[in-house]
């Protein structure tokens, strides 16, 4: 599991924003354990409890990440996901615009991102946070060695 984190000022944030990311198979279990603990610990970080969860429209973990915002009672945004109409670099740009929604006006982003194997996207997406200033708070490369 790979945490990365954009904190703004506490007394102008208005969201605190989390993008789930992963592969297709995964544990709800997991990825409620984990998105519990880091998401309330955000909450007391920052005394804000306006969460959003970003998913897009893929199966897979963004569509537990969904479920986990509607069990939550937190608001999701969906962001249509149209690579296969687009170029070879469509993935790259989707992925840095993600990012940047997050953590844009004022929000904190959070990435919350469940590695399996060596995943292009996943690593992808992990890049681009970093390219629009998240900070590496956790890493852990597998999800057989995923150490809570």
């Amino acid at each position: 599991m790979l945490l990365l984190r954009k904190r703004k000022g506490k007394s102008n944030m208005c969201e605190i924003r989390v993008v789930i990311a992963g592969p297709k198979k995964f544990s709800y279990d997991k990825l409620k354990e984990n998105c519990d603990r880091i998401i309330g610990q955000a909450v007391r970080d920052s005394h804000n409890d306006n969460v959003r969860i970003i998913c897009d429209t893929s199966k897979g973990i963004n569509l537990l990440g969904e479920y986990y915002a509607k069990e939550n009672g937190y608001v999701i945004s969906q962001i249509k996901n149209e690579m296969k109409f687009l170029s070879k670099n469509a993935a790259v740009e989707r992925n840095r615009k993600i990012m940047e929604y997050a953590s844009a006006n004022d929000n904190e982003g959070i990435l919350i991102a469940f590695q399996d194997r060596n995943n292009r996207d996943i690593e992808n997406l992990v890049d681009c946070a970093k390219d629009v200033s998240y900070t590496h708070l956790r890493a852990h490369e597998t999800l057989r060695h995923l150490v809570c």
